[in-house]
């Protein structure tokens, strides 16, 4: 069937062809759009700094399986709050804020239940260190009243929150929920004694929606352990150790009555145990989507079924040459697969579902060039929330009815940043010094005439385990507003282009990684594109600390560099993940074991600045529990003792590794720009 561009309808042609779905539209755009008058009245002309710095004003737009109700979280002081109210009538909305954390996600569990997911930092006096603790709560959309489900003390020592297992459609009381948990216990030592300790496990629960009431299905003192059920809340699938295999591996039954047994597979002509990760299933259980790792190290999504406790007819889904494909769509409603998603340039959505590929098809059609996601839809898929963003346009948010036949603008997430002030991003891909092949993002400011080499910034992305796309980046769209060109390389060591690309960057900080990058630079020089006496290195995270490494290696190439939460002593960094999460195996195949402290001293920028080094700029969040604030302290004290004075630090109070406060995005942003200005000034 061939897609078909939905028409867009205006306003006032709604108001007269449809009165009913009118009146729906325009309780929904009063909703939504009354904090956009407010605010554009409040800022008659914010500097571009006030601007790309803003948070979003709206996140997360979802409407209830019935459609009776929209929620969304909503800026409001410079921190987000969980907004709901009615869709049947004018009643006032219902707001839900933190005194202290913040408001992460939620989702629609029932017609007037959320299941909401909150932060809240956490001093531990006993070792002195700043957590960020995970919390979980059930807001009655109606009386906006919290329950907290997991409040009892068993549950809350913990960094990592409950998390949803299944929402389970067919009883719409009851969902499930796994947690961590611990209890006083005993142990035996070697001497036969019994010793008194803190048992921690990994337990599901059923909870119920409407009192907050827990009951426990299963607990394991396996805190891998992980389970999956049927739309009837049955659980089918659990992922456990297995004493004779020495591992963790999945438990299947055809039915609730039935006992477990190990999954397998044949490999080899033999049975094996199966250990897969499981992505996501059909509604029934007997189907599984599972990532495999095919050409290149690429992943792709494979779909096997389950036939008398064996997996078989393993099916590829979805794969690519160049990019992994290693994520699925969940249809909320079932819980089921119905499509498959991975990064290119940027978001694709590859749907298995015929009815959800029509649908994404034709928005596709009416968007093209930009991304489109489905964010929610009622329960009979007649109305959907939609995302629509792309390099020139920051993301809107879209009520589709496929009754009426017309979509229409509900909220923008920047309504101040305008197409004007935004511009163009184009892929620019470079071989790096060895052959490897690179894909970058070059931004070149709009107005630039032909022949123009602007200065460059380059912005490297945190991680490194992450990448850059070519959608909206508020960061990037800043400085070249600015009249910067702006390049961000997706260096070895980035993801999405399969486990070979990516395990490349290992033991390569400071090293390949940072090589990659100069490369990069260089072909933008070649080719004429910029400035090659106008450069500066602007990142965060990782970024932050290849953007420092670029200035203490390249001095002659690298003007200047400005770092948020960068990682600064790779050593201190390695102890700071070992006390705070326990598990290094990451950090110790990225940069090596806690015993080469020659080897993080050789490529940590805090020991490599000298009284030479050209300018830092310096930004930290005091409540930082990722990369720790002393991080930069300790760097901006070792350039001092250098006698360097061209280093400055500015810590943000209250702020964390994620700039979620809009005072803070800013502020760096414009203390950013003048810093640039000074040193490879656009003008």
């Amino acid at each position: 069937m061939r897609s078909v561009a939905i028409k867009i309808h205006t306003i006032i042609s709604l108001l007269y062809r449809w009165g009913a779905y009118m009146r729906f539209l325009s309780r929904l755009m009063a909703i939504l759009a009354c904090t956009l008058s407010v605010n554009a009245l409040a800022a008659s002309s914010p500097s571009p700094a006030e601007v790309f710095g803003q948070l979003p004003m709206y996140k997360s737009v979802q409407i209830s399986f019935d459609g009776k109700r929209i929620a969304y979280l909503q800026k409001l002081d410079g921190k987000y709050v969980l907004v709901n109210r009615s869709l049947e009538d004018d009643s006032a909305p219902n707001v839900y804020s933190l005194a202290e954390g913040n408001i992460r996600e939620f989702l629609w569990v029932s017609n007037d239940r959320l299941l909401v997911g909150m932060t809240v930092p956490f001093y531990a006096k006993g070792n002195r260190k700043l957590f960020t603790l995970s919390r979980t709560g059930l807001l009655d959309a109606e009386s906006n009243e919290m329950l907290w489900p997991f409040s009892n003390s068993k549950f809350v020592n913990f960094v990592n929150g409950p998390w949803l297992v299944h929402r389970v459609p067919d009883d719409p009381q009851h969902i499930l929920m796994a947690a961590y948990a611990d209890e006083p216990g005993e142990i035996t030592t070697g001497s036969r004694t019994s010793k008194e300790t803190t048992i921690t496990y990994r337990g599901l629960y059923q909870v119920d929606i409407n009192n907050g009431d827990i009951r426990a299905i299963e607990e394991s003192r396996r805190t891998s352990s992980r389970w999956l059920a049927n739309n009837a809340g049955e659980v089918l699938l659990k992922y456990q150790y297995h004493s004779e295999a020495k591992e963790d591996i999945w438990w299947y039954r055809d039915n609730a009555e039935d006992d477990f047994s190990p999954l397998t597979r044949l490999e080899a002509g033999e049975d094996a145990y199966f250990s897969e990760s499981i992505l996501g299933t059909d509604a029934a259980l007997k189907s599984l989507y599972i990532a495999e790792t095919g050409d290149g190290g690429r992943e792709q999504i494979v779909r096997v079924s389950i036939d008398q406790g064996k997996v078989v007819e393993p099916r590829i889904v979805n794969r690519d040459d160049t990019y992994d494909v290693d994520s699925v769509i969940i249809d909320q409603r079932t819980q089921s697969v119905v499509g498959t998603y991975h990064i290119e340039d940027r978001a694709v959505y590859r749907y298995l579902d015929r009815e959800f590929a029509q649908v994404q098809a034709n928005l596709e059609a009416t968007f093209p060039d930009a991304t489109v996601d489905l964010l929610s839809l009622t329960d009979d898929f007649s109305r959907i929330i939609v995302a629509v963003t792309s390099p020139s346009t920051p993301r809107t948010y879209y009520l589709y009815d496929r009754k009426a036949g017309s979509i229409a603008a509900v909220a923008n997430a920047w309504p101040n940043v305008t197409p004007e002030l935004l511009s163009p991003v184009k892929r620019f891909d470079y071989a790096a010094a060895d052959g490897l092949p690179i894909h970058g993002y070059l931004t070149i400011p709009t107005g630039q005439e032909d022949g123009q080499a602007p200065p460059l910034v380059l912005l490297p992305h945190g991680g490194p385990n992450a990448r850059d796309s070519a959608e909206f980046d508020w960061m990037r769209q800043y400085f070249a507003s600015r009249g910067y060109a702006v390049f961000q390389p997706n260096f070895r060591g980035s993801t999405g282009y399969g486990s070979e690309f990516e395990d490349a960057g290992l033991r390569e900080w400071g090293g390949k990684m940072q090589s990659d990058l100069d490369d990069g630079v260089q072909a933008l020089i070649d080719a004429g594109l910029v400035d090659p006496d106008k450069i500066c290195a602007v990142g965060a995270s990782y970024g932050g600390y290849a953007a420092l490494m670029g200035v203490i290696t390249r001095p002659e190439r690298y003007r200047c560099a400005v770092a948020f939460a960068p990682v600064s002593n790779l050593g201190s960094m390695y102890n700071h993940v070992r006390d705070s999460f326990g598990d290094t195996d990451y950090w110790v195949k990225s940069i090596g074991s806690r015993f080469e402290d020659d080897h993080h001293k050789s490529l940590s920028p805090a020991f490599l600045v000298t009284r030479e080094t050209p300018p830092v700029l310096l930004f930290h969040g005091d409540k930082d529990t990722v990369v720790p604030y002393e991080q930069s302290l300790f760097l901006s004290r070792n350039l001092k003792k250098a006698g360097n004075r061209e280093g400055r630090l500015e810590v943000f109070d209250g702020e964390d590794h994620w700039l979620s406060l809009e005072s803070s995005r800013q502020t760096f942003l414009r203390e950013s720009g003048e810093f640039l200005e000074e040193h490879i000034g656009a003008d």
